[in-house]
């Protein structure tokens, strides 16, 4: 029996761990003191749990991509219906929830229709749950990933000029428009195009082009990405910080020429092995010293990584093949959604006299209410959408 392409995508496990590692990251940023009080490292690992909504919104780029390029007969409307009903009912159901405790008709309404953006209601953002300001993004992009990949594919000299336009962009914020509110400029879809242009790229690569490139053509892929470095590196003065910027630029090139390599499997695995620490390497260098434009290098890195996961490898068995992990990944939309307001109504409540006690009955409770929303709700109007839909 042939699978689905959707079910092919979804259950690639290294996927749901990037999902689940990325939750996690976000959590320990709203956990807040007690991570940072263990020692610098984590208190810098803390304050950068912010940067892993990037990993979401490249991911989500990454897998709608692949859907699109991996079904023959793709119907637009048959995906934006399974789309919206992806994320509408956990979302809509855990909105009214929480609005009954403040409750404003016009703040529930801009949630609803997706509206609460920056360029349209800027104070309505974030204004119930604490962190929802990135689902409206999610969705209006759903409108656009499909043609910007069938646009990639059937020209595929716009996606360099795309992509370094995007970062060009990133850096013009007001070349548009005018951003006010909380989130102003970081919380509009504006300054996350580039991040949703480069999981576009990376999934089109992969899928079509991976094993039919060139070799020249493999390094003009090569040359786009040492322009883009370049374009960045412009406002780095620190001479550390370039070495590491370049170090990605090996990297991305080990990741796009390693299926020429000729070796035995287990010398072309730890090859990417060594590559694949490199880059957690970088993160932790990142996270604990560099003062990098966050957007920009989380972004770069979590496309490298997924070229690197690509591989087969032991590592990533290890890491991005964890179950529990890979769990989180699962019902990480509703733990996103209610992780800040559970943490916010318990933050007052002294549980237990031991920090780490208190900290994992906070996590198996949030854990618990998402795998029972993700199971009683997410999943079963997922199934009925695609039996109605296709």
């Amino acid at each position: 029996m042939v699978q689905k392409p959707h079910k092919i995508v979804r259950n690639i496990p290294y996927l749901l761990c990037l999902k689940g590692y990325a939750a996690l990251w976000i959590f320990s940023i709203h956990l807040g003191g007690p991570l940072r009080t263990i020692n610098e490292f984590f208190y810098w690992l803390n304050d950068h749990g912010k940067d892993a909504i990037v990993m979401f919104f490249l991911l989500s780029a990454f897998v709608i991509s692949k859907l699109v390029l991996m079904d023959k007969h793709f119907s637009f409307r048959s995906y934006i219906i399974r789309r919206f009903f992806r994320i509408a009912p956990v979302y809509y159901l855990i909105l009214i929830v929480v609005s009954v405790f403040h409750y404003n008709i016009t703040d529930l309404l801009y949630h609803l229709l997706f509206l609460n953006v920056a360029l349209i209601a800027p104070k309505y953002q974030s204004s119930i749950l604490g962190v929802e300001w990135s689902v409206p993004i999610q969705f209006w992009y759903y409108f656009l990933i499909p043609f910007i990949t069938l646009l990639f594919v059937k020209r595929h000299w716009i996606m360099p000029i795309t992509f370094l336009g995007s970062i060009v962009l990133y850096f013009k914020e007001n070349i548009f428009f005018v951003y006010n509110g909380i989130g102003s400029y970081g919380w509009s879809m504006q300054h996350y195009f580039f991040v949703y242009i480069l999981g576009i790229y990376v999934a089109v690569y992969i899928y079509k082009y991976s094993m039919k490139l060139t070799n020249n053509e493999n390094i003009f892929h090569i040359l786009v990405i040492v322009l883009t470095l370049i374009l960045i590196g412009f406002g780095i003065k620190n001479t550390v910080e370039l070495l590491f910027l370049f170090t990605l630029v090996a990297l991305y090139i080990v990741a796009i020429f390693s299926k020429y390599l000729n070796y035995s499997p287990l010398t072309n695995s730890l090859i990417i092995d060594a590559s694949l620490l490199g880059a957690l390497v970088w993160l932790g260098y990142y996270v604990s010293y560099a003062r990098l434009n966050p957007i920009l290098f989380v972004t770069l890195w979590s496309g490298l990584l997924i070229l690197l996961l690509e591989r087969e490898n032991h590592l990533s068995k290890f890491l991005f093949q964890n179950n529990l992990v890979g769990f989180i990944g699962i019902i990480s939309f509703p733990f996103y959604l209610i992780h800040y307001p559970l943490l916010n109504l318990m933050s007052k409540l002294i549980l237990f006299n031991n920090m780490i006690l208190t900290i994992l009955f906070k996590f198996i409770l949030i854990i618990v209410i998402s795998a029972i929303l993700h199971y009683g709700v997410e999943k079963p109007v997922q199934v009925f959408s695609k039996r109605v839909w296709g």
